[in-house]
């Protein structure tokens, strides 16, 4: 279910006050075994007040 484990992802990330921002379909990530879709490339991930740099 490739929408609802999004979802689930973002809305995790949010409830620990952060957001992704750099979210592109280069960063989903499909697991076979499991048959989940999981969020990688958290490397811009920060707080969700705080302001990107220019």
């Amino acid at each position: 279910m490739f929408g609802g484990d999004i979802i689930n992802n973002i809305y995790f990330l949010h409830q620990e006050d952060a957001i992704h921002r750099d979210l592109h379909s280069g960063n989903i990530l499909y697991n076979k075994y499991y048959n989940n879709w999981y969020i990688s490339d958290l490397g811009f991930c920060g707080p969700i007040d705080k302001p990107l740099k220019s």
